[in-house]
């Protein structure tokens, strides 16, 4: 005689041990004295002063300096110039380091005035009341990804920059065909940092005083069409 084997249920969440976090993980209890960890494809905490903190890369205005709005919480700091035609459209710091840099007049491309909008956080309805809905919901990350758009910053080109944890990430949008003819040239500033090509032909910056410490990289850019084919 053949026995039905039981399904274990899920256990609903009570609260995140906090002592436990990582840089891209989370562990909770569960009402049946059980656990559950939640691992994430990007950093969700940042270390200070010996303790594991939520990143808040929610964009708060910012007037150091310069005009501009600025992520709240981050071990990596970044900070868009309120208008498009600043010379540091895009400042990084990392402690003590920065690296900026700003789209530069090429010919006769005028650099229009067109000033950075962030974008809205949509907020998610659900009237799922399943306990994996309710789970979901206590492992969702609320402020890691932000962004915003410097609309037509160029004749028919958005700018777009988008931080999901503690990454940048640059899309320069062509609205037409016209679009791919123009020249687009930025000026990096770089001071006291050391700029190299690794061997997966990134670009990256090492603090020039160490030995090599890479304090920042960029990527190697890609193109894609609107029907995402490379």
């Amino acid at each position: 005689m053949s026995e039905k084997i039981k399904k274990k249920e899920k256990a609903k969440i009570l609260f995140e041990q906090t002592e436990r976090r990582g840089k891209n993980t989370k562990y909770f209890v569960t009402e049946n004295h059980g656990g559950v960890a939640a691992i994430y494809p990007y950093p969700v905490h940042y270390q200070e002063d010996g303790q594991w903190k939520e990143i808040d890369n929610s964009l708060q205005e910012d007037n150091t300096e310069e005009e501009g709005y600025e992520n709240k919480n981050a071990h990596i700091k970044v900070k868009f110039a309120k208008h498009g035609n600043s010379k540091k459209l895009v400042t990084l710091r990392n402690g003590k380091h920065k690296l900026s840099w700003g789209l530069e007049r090429v010919k006769e491309n005028k650099l229009e005035k067109t000033d950075f909008e962030i974008y809205g956080k949509v907020e998610e309805n659900s009237n799922d009341e399943t306990i994996a809905a309710w789970n979901n919901s206590k492992m969702m990350t609320a402020n890691v990804e932000s962004g915003g758009v410097y609309k037509n910053i160029l004749d028919n080109i958005d700018l777009e920059y988008q931080i999901i944890g503690e990454s940048l990430k640059e899309n320069i949008i062509l609205k037409t065909p016209e679009s791919a003819n123009t020249e687009i040239t930025f000026r990096l500033r770089h001071n006291g940092l050391i700029l190299s090509e690794d061997e997966e032909k990134r670009l990256c910056f090492t603090d020039e005083k160490s030995e090599g410490d890479i304090i920042f990289c960029l990527a190697v850019p890609h193109m894609y069409d609107q029907s995402g084919i490379y």
